[in-house]
């Protein structure tokens, strides 16, 4: 019913966002200067920008662009897309394997797609709810304002990875976004080994959720 629905409204999906994060008891953000990006191969582009400090470090370059703190390392794709995956999971791979001793704690895949419909459709942000069984009825009686954006949670464990699935509302426009977490907890064993293990997956976890996208929503995702 929700698919059939949302598939009137001829619903597009739009991968807008893709990005690791890999969470560390002490990063040491002093280590990853350009010239130490460019020398590992976690940076192959030119840098845009950077800064590198004791407890702050950041390059960028046209394609990618990486953040670290002394609790948080995050590499993201400028313009994200299907063919551009195997980029983000390259940087991370070379980053962790160049700084092994690192005491690295999770792992999370990060993809985002940003729903649309065609010119002249109604609010995408309510056909969503309204799919899913909002009861918005009950909810506006007794909020007192028709003014309410509704969203989805959904988490499962599959092959050992958590899985988040975050259907928000977006605030402004009328259209709306999913995001999908794919997170791990690293053993205590060749933690190196399990990251690049969960983003060498990447281009896997994306095809999964493009399917997933389609079994609960309709085709339209790219």
């Amino acid at each position: 019913m929700i698919r059939h629905m949302l598939e009137r409204l001829k619903v597009k999906y739009n991968l807008v966002g893709a990005n690791v994060v890999v969470v560390a008891k002490n990063h040491n953000p002093a280590i990853p200067s350009k010239e130490w990006l460019a020398q590992k191969g976690v940076i192959k582009g030119q840098p845009v920008r950077s800064i590198n400090t004791p407890v702050f470090s950041a390059c960028e370059t046209k394609e990618i662009s990486l953040h670290v703190d002394e609790n948080r390392l995050q590499i993201a794709l400028s313009s994200p897309s299907a063919t551009s995956l195997r980029d983000l999971s390259d940087a991370i791979s070379s980053y962790v394997t160049a700084l092994p001793e690192t005491p690295y704690i999770a792992a999370g895949i990060n993809l985002m797609w940003r729903v649309i419909t065609g010119e002249g459709q109604q609010d995408v942000r309510r056909s969503f709810a309204e799919a899913l069984g909002a009861p918005f009825d009950f909810l506006e009686e007794n909020i007192g304002t028709q003014e309410i954006l509704y969203g989805v949670n959904l988490r499962f464990t599959r092959d050992g990875v958590v899985l988040s699935m975050r259907l928000v509302p977006h605030q402004v426009e009328k259209q709306a976004e999913i995001t999908f977490n794919f997170h791990k907890e690293l053993e205590l064993e060749d933690k190196p080994r399990q990251i690049e293990e969960l983003v060498g997956q990447i281009e896997a976890h994306h095809g999964y959720a493009m399917e997933l996208l389609g079994k609960l929503f309709g085709n339209g995702a790219d």
